[in-house]
Formats: C-alpha cells, sequence, structure tokens
C-alpha cells in the first residue's frame, strides 16, 4: 500500500484535484470520461492517456505507452517508465 506522501506526489500539479463522484475509481472515471486511447467509453484503454509523452520504448501496438507518444497524458497524470530519471 502506497503512503500518502507518495500519493501526493503523483497528482497533476496544476489546478484542484477533484473527487472521483460516488465512490468510483480512477480507472472508471476515465474510461466513462473517454480517455481511453480511441475516445471511447467501454473497455479499459487507458494506459496511453495515463504516461508521459516520451521516454518509452516505441511500440506499435495501439493503446500502449509507446505508440504515438505524442497523444499520451491527456489525463496529466504522467506515468513515467520505470528507472527513467529526471533531473
Amino acid at each position: 500500500m502506497m503512503k500518502i506522501p507518495l500519493i501526493k506526489n503523483l497528482l497533476p500539479k496544476v489546478g484542484t484535484f477533484q473527487a472521483i463522484p460516488n465512490g468510483g475509481t480512477l480507472e472508471s472515471y476515465l474510461i466513462v470520461n473517454r480517455y481511453n486511447y480511441d475516445q471511447t467509453n467501454t473497455g479499459n484503454k487507458i494506459a496511453l492517456s495515463m504516461t508521459s509523452n516520451t521516454g518509452w520504448n516505441p511500440s506499435e501496438i495501439q493503446g500502449s505507452p509507446g505508440y504515438d507518444q505524442s497523444i499520451g497524458n491527456k489525463s496529466g497524470f504522467n506515468a513515467l517508465p520505470m528507472d527513467l530519471k529526471i533531473h
């Protein structure tokens, strides 16, 4: 289980963080609000919208973090590849 200070560091640093209505999860919120890479609201295809725009190994698999990195990070979450250090 993550400790609260770590979770605070993962949240977007712009604006205010709004609660997800009705006790939902971040996953369900992103899917319902069309953060899937194909802009649908069914199925879990949110990985690309939660990843940073750089640093991922290129991939030909649609929706994967390395696929068309220029369209990633729509959610503002900005997940980085493991072992990537920003100085």
